[in-house]
């Protein structure tokens, strides 16, 4: 998962053959979005490219900024209730270009992507809304609007674990794992660890870094696809896993020493065709899996997801002592002090 995030990503057409073909179009080019929204974020990401269009090579036109991606947009967000009424909406969203994004959902290069920090907050009277979120986007070159939809879904909600006090607590010591527990209503869910710690560098001063991964959570789905039911009410997640992730993303140094921080985990809810393509995007299958796009007049996907976290966990002294001595990260040079 997942940084709170809305980015888009280009489409590549890659054709093999005998002989490298030429790909002409003289017709207008397809606006190509990619964007997640998530309203308890605090920025907005919108990646937009386009098909290609012209009389060139498509493989040199993939190369050219001014045939590849649409710098001109007005964007809207709107929210409208069940029975059609509006109930929020946001016009002419600021945007400012960057570019050469590393990092996120859809940030495969080249990445131009547009960013709004623009706050767009559900406010509380919307809290128990039904509804849909409707992305616009207007693109002056061919007078024309591209809209995407996807349902505004509920706030997910971390119950657990607690301590006796009923405040969050995370032990990896002990034979039983750290499990996760949530509210489930109905829609496929995926958890983030977001780990925090110091970095010590000798004759240098101390930073704070972070490292992050994302876990699925497993789900089952009714015969007529409304209904997406995890299959734990809790997921757990063991001692040797956590700090075997922990070993993969900090690499060994020498003359630098580490201090934990803290760690917090981030529960999001996932529109389905988000979930859907993130997992045939991962897919080692040969089998095509054909086009995912919700984007009138045009491709890509908007998605709406929520999220809930859990801040600032620390590690019981056994825990710490197996982050500072343990046989993945003792090599990390992390430090109890």
């Amino acid at each position: 998962m997942r940084n709170s995030l809305i980015i888009c990503i280009l489409i590549y057409f890659i054709v093999g053959c005998e002989e490298d073909p030429v790909i002409y179009t003289e017709n207008d080019y397809l606006p190509i979005i990619y964007c997640v929204f998530c309203p308890e974020d605090s920025i907005i990401k919108v990646r937009v490219g386009r098909s290609y269009q012209g009389n060139k090579s498509a493989y040199q036109t993939a190369k050219e900024p001014d045939t590849a991606f649409i710098f001109s947009l007005n964007v809207s967000l709107e929210l409208i209730s069940k029975d059609n009424k509006l109930l929020l909406t946001r016009q002419e969203i600021p945007l400012k270009l960057i570019q050469d994004r590393q990092n996120g959902i859809f940030y495969r290069n080249p990445n131009y992507c547009f960013i709004s920090k623009t706050y767009i907050p559900l406010s509380d009277e919307f809290s128990g809304v039904v509804g849909t979120l409707r992305l616009q986007l207007f693109d002056p070159g061919l007078n024309r609007y591209s809209i995407g939809e996807s349902f505004l879904l509920p706030k997910p909600e971390i119950t657990g674990p607690r301590n006796e006090l009923g405040k969050f607590q995370a032990s990896f010591y002990s034979r039983d794992p750290f499990e996760v527990h949530y509210k489930n209503i109905g829609y496929p869910f995926e958890l983030k660890v977001v780990f925090y710690y110091k970095e010590i560098v000798v004759g240098q001063s101390a930073k704070i870094d972070t490292i992050s991964w994302n876990i699925l959570i497993p789900f089952t789905i009714n015969e007529d696809l409304t209904h997406w039911n995890p299959r734990i009410d809790g997921l757990p997640i063991w001692g040797d896993d956590f700090f075997l992730e922990i070993s993969r993303r900090i690499q060994v140094e020498s003359m630098v020493s580490r201090q934990f921080v803290g760690f917090d985990i981030e529960l999001y809810m996932i529109d389905p065709i988000l979930r859907k393509y993130e997992e045939l995007f991962e897919s080692i299958s040969d089998i095509d899996p054909g086009l995912i796009s919700n984007i009138a007049n045009g491709l890509g996907i908007f998605a709406c997801i929520r999220k809930d976290k859990v801040e600032g966990l620390k590690l019981d002294p056994r825990s710490l002592d197996s982050l500072c001595g343990g046989r993945f990260t003792k090599n990390l040079s992390f430090k109890k002090w």
